[in-house]
């Protein structure tokens, strides 16, 4: 006669840890757009091997906890393999979830589980796994480059694979509703790495002068649940060095853009004005310069696998 107790671990399969041991975990998810989903997990009690997306019984996608995250070993003072990324088919069987998604992280003998949630909104997690895995989403790509090398545009990529229509993103900045932008403009060269070309999009921070001095973002979503990826935070310039450099640009483009590109030329009187705006404007793109040149550094830093910005861009860095 089987006990009671033994034929519910017989049938139960991998079970949910207790509050306690789950509150060991360490980790959770970091980005979730409607094509990728990536962050790290680390239990000290468990080795933790998979992750897996599920809706009810339906497994959706799944991955291996296998990716290197110097930064993740350096916070746990501890060697290992933390990282996950955990790509989202476009071509899921379920049109409409029947049930809540759900990331698990499974431990190497498939024993035990544990939730991973969103990191710094563990609350919104599933609100954001449902609007990755919206079926007018699912399978977007996209990326968000920041500043234009003069300082002057929001530029960025986005579409879906075998998708006719343009796809759409918005630009988003704190308390400020957000930009919607049409991702149909040339990006030459997108085509030799396996994207369409048609999928650019662009704002002139001239035409959103409310957002002078904000930090921005790009979203795959209205709501902003979905932030597309990009190498570093963006800052627009204060509002006295825009509205101070659009006159500059609007009067004498040639000062401008000599200024700009850090060529001297004899100032007229006109430009004497705006001289010190010009400056302004110039340490603004010199510290762009350099937050863009270390996040460089970060990413040449050997040994690294195929990283989540590689894999985003179709590349094989």
């Amino acid at each position: 006669m089987i006990m009671p107790n033994l034929w519910k671990k017989l049938v139960a399969g991998p079970r949910q840890e207790s509050d306690h041991d789950a509150k060991l975990l360490r980790g959770g998810i970091e980005l979730i757009t409607p094509s990728l989903i990536a962050g790290w997990a680390y239990h000290p009690h468990h080795a933790l091997s998979d992750v897996r997306l599920l809706s009810g019984p339906h497994l959706l996608a799944h991955g291996r906890i296998q990716d290197p995250r110097p930064d993740v070993e350096d916070h746990l003072r501890r060697e290992g393999r933390f990282g996950f990324q955990l790509e989202i088919p476009a071509d899921l069987p379920l049109s409409r979830l029947e049930s809540a998604p759900q990331i698990l992280a499974l431990s190497a003998d498939g024993s035990q589980r544990f939730p991973l949630s969103y990191i710094g909104a563990r609350s919104s997690t599933q609100r954001r796994l449902l609007a990755a895995l919206d079926p007018e989403r699912r399978g977007l790509r996209g990326h968000f480059d920041g500043l234009t090398p003069d300082g002057g545009t929001l530029h960025g990529w986005c579409y879906k694979a075998g998708e006719r229509e343009p796809a759409k993103v918005w630009l988003q900045a704190r308390d400020l509703p957000p930009r919607e932008l049409i991702c149909q403009q040339l990006r030459p060269g997108m085509a030799n790495q396996g994207h369409v070309e048609a999928c650019g999009f662009r704002l002139a921070i001239a035409e959103w002068p409310e957002a002078a001095g904000a930090s921005v973002w790009a979203t795959f979503d209205p709501e902003g649940l979905l932030r597309l990826p990009q190498a570093s935070p963006v800052q627009l310039p204060p509002p006295e060095i825009l509205e101070a450099t659009l006159l500059v640009r609007e009067r004498e483009p040639d000062a401008f853009a000599a200024s700009a590109l850090g060529v001297s030329l004899a100032p007229t009187e006109r430009q004497a004005e705006h001289w010190q705006a010009l400056d302004g404007f110039r340490r603004y793109l010199d510290s762009l310069e350099g937050e863009l040149d270390r996040q460089e550094q970060i990413r040449l830093r050997p040994p690294r696998p195929r990283s989540l910005w590689g894999r985003l861009l179709g590349s094989n860095r």
